[in-house]
């Protein structure tokens, strides 16, 4: 359901025409990130803590990717029945929210 709604606003706002309000400095300086990122020299994520980007060497975020998968108490492998089981509990619990918010259900 939430992949469904993010594709229906994705797809509306993916046909609208913009106007960009960078400067030519600006919009230079973001096709150079974007090439550093394409060229796997810099990673953009969001932060799993406040939701703010974040930019890093992509490096240095693979070894500290490694490092976090080391940790067995915080990862470990996961079962296809236990994701399953974690996928339907999300899906219960997102369908909750949507009713509670109004929202339709799904497209469908």
């Amino acid at each position: 359901m939430f992949a469904n709604e993010a594709l229906k606003v994705l797809n509306h706002y993916r046909a609208k025409r913009y106007s960009s309000n960078l400067t030519e400095v600006q919009k230079r300086g973001m096709r150079e990130v974007r090439e550093l990122i394409r060229l796997e020299t810099l990673r953009l994520s969001i932060s799993d803590k406040g939701g703010e980007f974040a930019v890093i060497a992509h490096q240095l975020d693979v070894e500290i990717t490694k490092k976090h998968l080391e940790d067995a108490s915080l990862y470990r492998p996961s079962s296809g029945k236990e994701f399953k089981s974690k996928y339907r509990k999300l899906s219960h619990d997102w369908a909750k929210m949507v009713r509670a918010a109004g929202l339709k259900p799904s497209l469908n």
